[in-house]
């Protein structure tokens, strides 16, 4: 049995106090700086900002020290914090709407616990300490059933995402200093608080567990799947090789198919498969399939070469010729004799 000791006593619940009064702000900081809670248990923080008020009355009417006293009520509010933006980022509630229901939240929980301490020490007046002994229990049981929906999170995504190890470790600390106060405390020895101190640290200390032996993993498949998507889109936005079409290619008004191949920087063009006129589909003439070009291209030409082209009287050489009169011909010919060889040409 350890010696009673006022001095380590003191140095431990102080040290227990502060590292529990900001152990959420690594998470806070985490939430807001990630935009996203994805991991982090929402209800945990519920039920923290729950025990808080009840951890807040009981520390008033037991007559703990000052710094007893404030860690609660800082615990309380950094718990509606983390649990507003869980709201806010993974349920998708507005900011306005997530910060007027935690100052709320907050404004009702303040009435509660005052009228918790007020109740507790009309009864304590009286001889009466079950009140305070339920509110000491009540907060007890929902920190340690706060963590219990941490465990649900790591299962659902087989790993420990989203919640801060930064966190983890304050609040672990906390738990060791407090109970390292409770080990210098002079009798009687206070069995609820040891339950409270040692439940939480041995909780934490398997969330811990779960992150060294699951986040490896998790984290390599992550790495994966980001470079399988990267493969993706580079295959998708590689550009055509040499011999690949490049997409639509549009002849202007009044250029000739060799300057068009000039244009492009490539040989001949390749007949195609089909050859679509204004008015019909047709085959390309056999002699052009059995000298083995490609032909998964389409020409594009204008109507006015077209019409040249396959009206069968060749470029328009006058400005003075009757332009309407030899397109509407050149249109009669190809539809009566269904032999195009121009058309729009596109990749396949």
């Amino acid at each position: 049995m350890v010696a009673p000791n006022s001095v380590a006593e003191n140095v431990f619940g102080t040290l227990g106090a502060v590292f529990w009064s900001v152990q959420l702000v690594p998470q806070i900081w985490k939430s807001w700086k990630r935009k996203d809670t994805a991991g982090l248990s929402t209800f945990m923080l519920f039920l923290w900002f729950l025990s808080g008020v009840w951890l807040g009355s009981y520390s008033v009417t037991s007559g703990l020290s000052i710094p007893l006293v404030i860690q609660p009520q800082l615990f309380c509010l950094f718990s509606a914090i983390a649990w507003a933006q869980c709201l806010h980022y993974d349920s998708g509630l507005g900011r306005r709407s997530a910060t007027f229901l935690i100052l709320g939240c907050l404004a009702v929980g303040g009435g509660v616990e005052a009228g918790l301490i007020f109740g507790t020490k009309a009864l304590q007046h009286h001889g009466n300490e079950r009140l305070n002994t339920a509110t000491g229990v009540l907060a007890a049981i929902l920190i340690i059933a706060g963590l219990l929906p941490q465990y649900w999170e790591v299962w659902k995504y087989k790993a420990v995402v989203g919640i801060s190890l930064v966190f983890l470790t304050i609040d672990l600390l906390g738990g060791v200093w407090s109970l390292l106060s409770l080990v210098f405390s002079p009798p009687p020895f206070d069995p609820l608080a040891a339950v409270s101190y040692s439940s939480v640290v041995v909780l934490e200390l398997g969330i811990f567990f779960l992150a060294a032996v699951l986040n490896p993993r998790y984290y390599r498949k992550e790495r994966e799947r980001k470079l399988k998507e990267e493969e993706e889109v580079t295959t998708v936005a590689a550009p055509p090789g040499e011999n690949e079409p490049k997409g639509l290619l549009l002849q202007e008004e009044g250029e000739s198919r060799a300057q068009l191949e000039r244009k492009l920087g490539a040989g001949p063009l390749p007949l195609p498969d089909r050859l679509e006129t204004d008015a019909t589909m047709v085959e390309p003439p056999p002699a052009a399939a059995a000298t083995g070009a490609p032909t998964h291209f389409i020409e594009a030409v204008s109507s006015r070469e077209q019409v040249e082209r396959e009206g069968g009287f060749g470029w328009m050489a006058h400005e003075d010729e009757d332009v309407e009169q030899a397109i509407g011909t050149g249109l009669r010919r190809i539809r009566s004799s269904r032999s195009g060889t121009s058309a729009l040409r596109r990749g396949v």
